[in-house]
């Protein structure tokens, strides 16, 4: 549940193998080609990468116009469910496949012959792989050339090396973990060896099959580093038990779980979709736990069922009560489930600036790590300690440090008796320590290395950025914090919503159809509002506290298919010697294919 461990791979080829060799990395399924500068291009996967290309524009251009004549049905074709499999010699023999079932179609299509279901299917499928080749072809860079020999680098997963030297023994790869005390960029050479610095390593998300779906939550925001926290088991966790407090209904939650499951388990759907299923059942599962321990199965309380449900250790949480026949807001019980989900706020947004300390702690910078994101974490704890102790205190500063009162949240909910006085006493050091440490520790640390202008310059920038940050951190600390009280409101318009729904059983058999479909409106209206205000948590107050600087970061993406109608399999040539000829055997046709009108 981490960032994945890379190696560095180096492969030295001779220039007749290079095509072979792109079909085992291809084949290989995991190989991350460094494709940044500087690198050199090849005549001859120039020439093929445009031909491939060529071929899939004008596949297209046959489908567009035989689509638009409405003569052929291509759904068949492009909405089946399985991949078909395409094999291929190489990426020579796939590109000549599809040059000639170009000539093929055009030939028939100009004899008003008639296609068949075979000619159909050879236009879909090779209009996928050409694209397949080129997007293969694109990525794949030789870092050094020389008059028969080429060299290609990469990353693979440190975890794949053996499999890897095992598929590649024909040709001389050199691999090197790269460790993550390497922190991101390695060092740049001295001046002496003057050359260009080498590219950022890419960040390899690896996670279990049930916390996977939640790596686009991840991504969505910024890539975390190399040597980075992956913040996605956290997500994994988190993002269903968020959208369970705002959705907790027992009922509920075995429809969305149900629906999840129709949706991932059938094969005629697509990827996409199997995707949403699974997470519409962790939304379902979440939903459904908290209904049972709130005691709601589809608006209506378990316990007029005779169902003794789990109990929460808090008290009653029954937002309406009936009073004299009529149903009254429960005030103490809203107070309650707020005050619940702000300390469940501050406790997600407490991890957050861990992440972000321990983040720097591992790019080594030290100064930053304890002179501003520890004295954040800091002064925000205290803070909320401090604010706790002044509602204690009955709002009244003048009894801020004296009154005797329990200490809110703790004498509520774990029934321990701390005196507010003491929490303020205790709270008010660490706010003053961490608030000149922000504004003055940075800027102190760079006097140690004061010896030019420009030096100076830098602790003025430092004072400047201290100054800047303590204004806006305790507004920052306020609407964050505040910001997670969706979570009880939500809760709060999902029973009123269901009551109002729930009011048609006065109507007995006949209000059944409104009871139905109230909801089903309930369901979609709300689930989705619901994902809404979860997916923000996450993305502005949540994930923005230690994905501030990920902009040079990139996924870890290896040469293969996502073509959900394709799967290509090469022919792997098994020859290792050099040909002379190279780049005869194989030239590129030189056809000029017309344009179709």
């Amino acid at each position: 549940m981490a960032i994945s461990q890379l190696s560095l791979v180096t492969i030295i080829v001779a220039k007749a193998e290079l095509e072979d060799l792109i079909g085992n990395l291809y084949e290989f399924q995991e190989f991350h080609p460094n494709d940044e500068p500087p690198f050199y291009e090849d005549f001859f996967l120039t020439q093929l990468k445009s031909r491939s290309l060529d071929m899939h524009i004008q596949l297209n251009s046959i489908i567009e116009k035989l689509q638009e004549e409405k003569k052929y049905d291509f759904k068949p074709f492009v909405e089946n469910p399985d991949k078909v499999q395409v094999n291929a010699t190489d990426l020579t023999d796939l590109t000549n496949r599809a040059t000639n079932v170009v000539i093929r179609i055009r030939s028939k299509l100009s004899c008003k012959i008639k296609l068949t279901s075979n000619d159909l299917s050879n236009l879909v499928m090779l209009k996928e792989a050409t694209l397949i080749v080129s997007n293969v072809l694109t990525r794949i860079k030789l870092v050094h050339e020389l008059k028969y020999f080429v060299t290609i680098q990469g990353y693979i997963s440190s975890k794949s090396e053996v499999r890897f030297k095992e598929q590649f023994h024909r040709w001389y790869c050199h691999t090197t973990p790269i460790r993550k005390e390497s922190r991101g960029r390695r060092k740049e050479q001295p001046e002496l060896n003057a050359s260009p610095p080498p590219p950022s390593i890419p960040t390899l998300l690896e996670n279990p099959r049930f916390m996977k779906m939640f790596e686009n939550v991840t991504i969505a925001q910024g890539i975390p580093k190399y040597n980075e926290i992956d913040p996605t088991p956290i997500i994994a966790f988190v993002f269903p038990f968020f959208y369970g407090i705002m959705f907790a209904d027992l009922g509920q939650g075995l429809v969305l779980t149900g629906f999840g499951s129709l949706l991932s388990l059938l094969k005629k759907m697509k990827r996409r979709y199997r995707y949403w299923g699974k997470m519409i059942i962790s939304f379902g599962i979440s939903a459904g736990i908290f209904g049972l321990l709130t005691g709601t199965f589809f608006g209506l309380e378990l316990n007029s069922f005779g169902i003794n449900c789990c109990p929460l250790p808090i008290p009653n949480l029954r937002i309406f009560e009936t009073v004299n026949g009529v149903a009254e807001i429960n005030i103490d019980a809203v107070m309650t489930i707020i005050m619940i989900v702000i300390i469940i706020g501050t406790f997600h947004l407490s991890i957050a600036y861990i992440i972000a300390m321990l983040d720097k702690i591992r790019n080594k910078e030290y100064v930053e790590a304890f002179t501003f994101h520890l004295a954040t974490l800091v002064m925000y704890s205290f803070g909320i300690l401090f604010a706790l102790s002044f509602i204690g205190a009955d709002l009244q500063i003048n009894q801020l440090f004296t009154s005797t009162n329990p200490l809110p949240v703790f004498s509520t909910l774990f029934g321990i008796y701390i005196p507010s006085s003491e929490a303020a006493i205790i709270s008010v050091p660490f706010i003053i320590t961490s608030f000149f440490t922000i504004i003055f520790g940075r800027a102190l640390f760079s006097l140690l290395n004061l010896s030019d202008d420009s030096d100076r310059t830098k602790f003025r920038l430092m004072l400047g950025q201290g100054v800047t940050d303590i204004a806006f951190i305790p507004i920052v600390f306020l609407t964050n914090t505040i910001s997670y009280a969706r979570l009880g409101i939500f809760l709060i318009i999902h029973s009123a919503l269901m009551g109002f729904v729930n009011g048609a059983w006065s109507y007995g058999v006949l209000g059944l159809p409104t009871i139905i479909l109230g909801n089903i409106a309930v369901m979609v209206m709300e689930g989705f509002l619901v994902y809404i205000q979860d997916l923000r948590l996450h993305l502005y107050e949540w994930l923005t506290k230690f994905t501030d600087d990920v902009g040079d970061s990139r996924l870890f993406t290896p040469i293969k298919s996502d073509s959900e109608l394709v799967e290509i399999r090469f022919t792997l040539n098994e020859c290792n010697g050099c040909h002379a000829n190279y780049g005869v055997n194989k030239q590129p046709m030189l056809e000029v294919l017309s344009p179709l009108k």
